[in-house]
């Protein structure tokens, strides 16, 4: 948004910016004002509405397929577990697939896939052979693109960062550590920390009354994370780059965006509701 007013001090808009509008409760921050001849000043841009709001948001992210790709790295986990028992690898379109609902259900969907006999013996050791190597291997997962900018930007802004996902405590940890994301994030959690997982929302409500943010926003990739903002009654931002199994439009979300840099005017969205 542009406000021209030629021949108008700087003195007098700066007045109205900061002064007029605000007493009137209307946040008015515009990109560019001109006033007399003096040279455009920008009041936008990430952040512009954390600085004079004077609030921080609480800003919980999904994991995988929100913030990194893992699906290659869990692939190589999941194969060596197949190999093992003399079964042909899964693909990498079939891993996205599986991906969502926590180790458990992957390797359900493992076994389904690969005609594996259901049988909870199996399924147990399976599983903690599964969460043992992820544990130990080096993590190779990539963010996403425009990710690691964000955060900086976020965090120097002092909102909070926190992670809830359904994988495994102990892999979790081990892809923070290793990302980096360790030390970028005020908290997190993960499969098993609780009893329950998402979508359940009691995860999500568990690490908010942790955090110290005024207002939350929840981030995620999929179906899962849709029904988890719905369920804990916090506004969604669904990023149509992850792991979702149907069309980002048909899944619920307040907003949809396809890159990282397009997060931050949705903080700022965020902080004036």
């Amino acid at each position: 948004r542009c406000l021209g007013g030629y021949g108008t001090p700087r003195k007098q808009w700066l007045q109205m910016v900061s002064g007029r509008w605000r007493k009137q409760s209307l946040f008015i921050f515009p990109d560019v004002f001109i006033a007399g001849s003096t040279l455009c000043f920008s009041l936008s841009g990430p952040g512009a509405y954390s600085r004079r709001l004077g609030g921080n948001v609480n800003i919980v992210f999904d994991l995988d397929g929100t913030l990194i790709d893992s699906a290659p790295d869990i692939r190589v986990i999941a194969n060596s577990l197949l190999a093992d028992i003399g079964k042909p690898g899964l693909t990498l379109k079939e891993t996205r697939a599986f991906i969502g609902e926590g180790a458990a259900v992957l390797i359900q969907r493992m076994m389904e896939a690969r005609s594996i006999e259901a049988e909870p013996d199996m399924h147990r050791k399976l599983l903690s052979t599964f969460i043992g190597r992820y544990e130990t291997m080096p993590v190779e997962s990539l963010f996403y693109p425009g990710v690691l900018l964000l955060l900086t930007q976020l965090k120097a802004q002092k909102h909070c960062l926190a992670i809830c996902t359904n994988k495994p405590e102990g892999p979790t940890r081990a892809v923070l550590r290793q990302s980096g994301l360790i030390d970028m994030v005020d908290g997190f959690i993960a499969g098993g920390m609780i009893s329950t997982c998402k979508p359940d929302p009691a995860m999500l409500h568990h690490l908010i009354g942790q955090l110290s943010g005024a207002r939350t926003l929840y981030v995620g990739d999929s179906e899962t994370d849709a029904e988890t903002a719905i369920r804990a009654g916090v506004p969604f931002a669904l990023f149509s780059g992850g792991y979702r199994k149907g069309r980002a439009e048909e899944i619920h979300h307040d907003w949809l965006f396809s890159h990282f840099d397009e997060l931050g005017s949705i903080v700022n969205h965020v902080m004036l509701q």
